[in-house]
């Protein structure tokens, strides 16, 4: 009886680590796929929008913010320019 309990509670166990693995897999790719575009104005930074457009408070057309690229150079750690 004793060791039936034990293989229940183990088999329980791994059952629920194997489920939070693809949950957490499957949340992963839903965020990445979630990821819209985001267009802003340039002279009021503050506005951003999912879609173009103009802007509510100058009517100037949004611009399309590009994502920033991973591979920059790190600011220098003395004066924090960055280094070109």
């Amino acid at each position: 009886m004793k060791i039936k309990n034990i293989v229940m509670i183990i088999l329980l166990v791994s059952t629920m680590s194997i489920t939070g693995l693809v949950i957490g897999q499957d949340n992963a790719t839903n965020q990445s796929e979630k990821q819209h575009d985001v267009y802003y104005c340039p002279m009021h930074p503050q506005i951003l929008y999912d879609h173009p457009g103009n802007c509510p408070i100058c009517g100037m057309q949004l611009i399309k913010k590009e994502p920033q690229a991973a591979n920059k150079k790190a600011p220098c750690s003395c004066c924090g320019m960055r280094r070109s």
